[in-house]
């Protein structure tokens, strides 16, 4: 079954508050919240104004509090834009490797639901599958899938290899 959504990735859980350069900034890891955020200003386009950009190849998101990878794993950040290429990973390698980034612990999968990746705020992703951390309610071979190519989603077998990109709840 294919489906076309925004792309959209998030978490599960409620509201905490983080300090980013001075600055109070809600964390939103509830669902519902998250949707309507995605659903409100998906389209604004002035969208990528909403990200703190980090030195360490890191942004903030403001209306989130999330804490997003800038580049695809396997490229590196110049403090402008991702080189080099993406690298793909199985579902498992991806769970079983990734955990520290960026001097933090605590990256993982994002689920498939939550703000739009903006080509300005995370430039040269690859336009192919990246995985997100959703099951496929019925079958445990495979994960929800998004393509950055055409904002499709769809379910990809957990012993293919596809790209991904982090993201963290911060502390």
């Amino acid at each position: 079954m294919r489906t076309t959504i925004p792309l959209l990735l998030s978490i599960m859980g409620a509201f905490a508050q983080q300090s980013y350069a001075g600055k109070k900034i809600k964390v939103v890891t509830d669902d519902a919240e998250l949707r309507k955020i995605a659903d409100t200003y998906r389209s604004n386009p002035n969208r990528s104004k909403d990200f703190i950009p980090q030195a360490n190849g890191t942004v903030i998101d403001k209306r989130t509090g999330l804490q997003w990878m800038r580049c695809s794993l396997g490229q590196k950040w110049t403090g402008k834009k991702c080189v080099g290429q993406s690298k793909k990973y199985d579902w498992q390698e991806v769970n079983n490797t990734f955990r520290e980034f960026a001097g933090h612990n605590g990256w993982r999968l994002p689920t498939i639901k939550a703000p739009t990746i903006i080509q300005d705020i995370f430039p040269n992703t690859t336009p192919y599958w990246y995985w997100s951390s959703s099951p496929d309610k019925f079958y445990s071979t495979q994960m929800w899938g998004l393509n950055f190519n055409n904002g499709t989603t769809d379910f990809l077998e957990k012993d293919k290899k596809f790209y991904f990109r982090l993201v963290r709840t911060p502390k």
